[in-house]
Order: C-alpha cells, then sequence, then structure tokens
C-alpha cells in the first residue's frame, strides 16, 4: 500500500508550512551563496558544489510540500541534520565573524525546521499505523 499524505487540517497546514519555508530559505541560501561577496565570507572551497546542493534541497523540500507524506517529512528532518552538521563543521578555524555567524545561524534555523519536520513525521507515521494506515509509512489523520 503506498503511503498516505499528512491529513488533517492543522498537521496537513503545518507540514507543508514547514517544507515551503525550509525549501524557500535553501533556494535563497544558495543564491546568496552565488553571490562573490557574500559566498567568499561563508563558503569553503567547494562554493559551487555548495550552491548546487542547496538548490537541489530547496526543490526536494517544495516538491515534498505538495503531497506532504511522512516518509518525505521525516527525511526532510534528516537531510537537515546533515544540513546541520555541515554548517557548524564548517565554522570550525573560521576567522570571518560574520560567516561564522551565518553559518551557525543557519544550522539554528535547519535544526528547528528538521525538529519540526521529524515530530511531524513520526506522529504522522504513527498515527497511521494506529489507524491502520498500514505500511512503515503510513498516513495518518491528525486532526
Amino acid at each position: 500500500m503506498a503511503p498516505k499524505q499528512v491529513t488533517g487540517r492543522g498537521p496537513a497546514r503545518w507540514a507543508r508550512a514547514v517544507l515551503v519555508v525550509d525549501g524557500a530559505g535553501c533556494l535563497a541560501a544558495g543564491a546568496a551563496l552565488a553571490v562573490p561577496a557574500v559566498g567568499a565570507r561563508v563558503a569553503l572551497r567547494g562554493r559551487w558544489p555548495a550552491v548546487a546542493a542547496l538548490a537541489l534541497t530547496g526543490a526536494g523540500l517544495l516538491a515534498g510540500a505538495r503531497d506532504p507524506r511522512p516518509a518525505s517529512l521525516i527525511l526532510a528532518g534528516v537531510v537537515n541534520a546533515g544540513w546541520v552538521a555541515t554548517c557548524l563543521r564548517a565554522t570550525s578555524g573560521r576567522d570571518d565573524a560574520v560567516g561564522r555567524g551565518v553559518l551557525v545561524t543557519t544550522a539554528v534555523l535547519d535544526a528547528a525546521a528538521g525538529g519540526l519536520q521529524l515530530a511531524l513525521g513520526v506522529r504522522a507515521a504513527l498515527d497511521g499505523r494506529r489507524s491502520g494506515g498500514g505500511g512503515r509509512t503510513g498516513g495518518a489523520n491528525l486532526a
């Protein structure tokens, strides 16, 4: 059985909202990183791969927002954990206070978005199992 989407007026809105905001944030971060004056302050050696990764992440999050499913939310939370680790790792040995501040702020925002995504996804999956939604990523009606 295919996984069901997150339903219920409140949960579905929250799921869509957090995915859209996070996706738009990734696209904005990628665009900012592409600007030489900004990118030079925060980027590691591989600025363009980071821009591409942010664009792919943003596009994936926005695609998931169209039809939020528990598995999509859980995956988004895991991806955000990866971005948190990447941002925190990039702060080590950085002399530029502005660049370090941007990376730490990004890590905090990614952690908040990822936490919400994981909480919504896990709750939806568990509620789907309880209601007989079936499957490991079964749907849920959280209303």
